[in-house]
């Protein structure tokens, strides 16, 4: 079979069709057209054959990304070096938002971004503010080098906790010594006497008993919900939200 008639034919085919076409054809492809990307539901493998084929240009626009629909998986980290400087946070919040990237590639993506920002700005994170903050993806802010993310300044830190906390957990799984550190910066910023402490999400699970047992009640009620979410806590952290609700809201304590 030609490559023209391989082509033509994966045009027409939609959904998880698009898998039954062997990976030996799909390199036989000179080129690739955007046709061949719409509907369609690629395995990895095809992805990482097609995309290198359909990206031959020297920098990649966000509506190239558009093209590609889920054949984004396919992104090398090559390939992420091409994306247009000129409006890279966006390409990155694209592709995060609407792919379903691999750990590797959103490291890839974390570091290309980071790059970036440090090369146009050397103190970019000694400066950052609240609003360049809230602009990247919590998902890629995580996965800043960590004495970029110790340097932001205090002012700006209650938008970096928020960030953190809307973070897929999976991303900072519990094993993780940068996740620790984020705590440890989450605490060193945050009054846990302020409303502000809602912000801390799913890093609230690794605060410790003594910050628990020293926040006001008022504030603890906010976190009930992302502590029942905790799962199993450790016997000291469930005595003292045992206690807090039972001296503080004794209507809740028996259905904990």
């Amino acid at each position: 079979m030609s490559a023209s008639n391989i082509s033509e034919i994966m045009e027409h085919l939609e959904g998880d069709l698009i898998q039954e076409v062997p990976l030996k054809d799909i390199s036989a492809l000179k080129t690739v057209d955007a046709a061949v990307f719409h509907d369609k539901n690629f395995s990895p493998s095809q992805a990482m054959i097609l995309v290198p084929k359909f990206l031959t240009k020297k920098k990649i626009q966000l509506s190239d990304l558009k093209a590609l629909g889920s054949a984004t998986r396919g992104l090398s980290c090559d390939l992420m070096k091409k994306l247009n400087d000129s409006n890279l946070l966006m390409q990155v919040t694209y592709l995060v938002n609407t792919s379903t990237l691999s750990r590797s590639q959103m490291m890839c993506l974390a570091d290309r971004l980071h790059e970036k920002l440090t090369k146009d700005d050397a103190k970019y994170f000694k400066n950052i503010t609240e609003n360049q903050i809230n602009s990247i993806h919590p998902a890629i802010l995580t996965l800043f080098p960590f004495h970029d993310i110790q340097s932001i300044p205090e002012a700006a830190c209650p938008a970096l906790i928020a960030r953190f906390g809307e973070t897929n957990p999976t991303l900072l799984p519990k094993s993780s010594p940068k996740r620790s550190t984020f705590v440890t910066k989450a605490t060193n910023c945050l009054d846990f006497k302020k409303p502000e402490v809602m912000k801390l999400g799913f890093l609230v699970c690794d605060i410790s008993a003594r910050q628990l047992n020293a926040t006001p009640n008022e504030q603890f009620k906010t976190l009930i919900p992302k502590l029942h979410a905790c799962g199993t806590l450790s016997k000291e952290k469930a005595d003292v939200v045992a206690a807090k609700l039972e001296s503080g809201f004794g209507y809740l304590a028996n259905s904990h």
